[in-house]
């Protein structure tokens, strides 16, 4: 008996697209910042946590492709009115990406996200952002500390 197979695609489990974008280092050439664009709407409950998932998998994939120096989410066009454990997750992305040192990353958010992103963190800090410039800024010190603590 033959298995009927049913071709899926990851697009199919959400409206919220990703894009990918690739920035040397202003002050190490040959180091690079991925920059991960999300864009669209997002929705609440299990259809909620399908487009954190899906997020988390884009980004995921991303890392692997392009093995970066440091990451910069960018949530400027998303539209998230609440938390859901996916998109919580894409938070956490570089994490133990250098084994037991993080890479370097900053969230930059946007009106329609800033509300349920911050809702995570219990205090202000400098990795959530609102513009792209800052957020690269930051990851740019990062790598900088990493770099020193590692003569790299």
């Amino acid at each position: 008996m033959a298995n009927l197979l049913t071709p899926v695609s990851l697009d199919e489990l959400t409206a919220i697209r990703a894009r990918f974008f690739l920035a040397r280092s202003s002050r190490a050439k040959e180091e690079k910042i991925l920059v991960v664009k999300y864009e669209g709407a997002g929705r609440s409950g299990v259809d909620g946590e399908l487009d954190g998932r899906f997020m988390l998998a884009m980004g995921k994939a991303a890392l692997t492709a392009w093995e970066p120096d440091g990451l910069v989410i960018d949530l400027t066009d998303l539209d998230f009115r609440q938390l859901v454990e996916g998109l919580a997750s894409l938070l956490y992305l570089g994490a133990g990406v250098f084994g037991h040192e993080n890479l370097p990353q900053a969230v930059v958010v946007g009106p329609g996200c800033e509300e349920a992103i911050r809702s995570f963190f219990s205090e202000p800090t400098r990795e959530l952002a609102h513009d792209l410039a800052s957020a690269m800024d930051y990851v740019e010190e990062e790598m900088a500390k990493l770099d020193a603590r590692f003569s790299r």
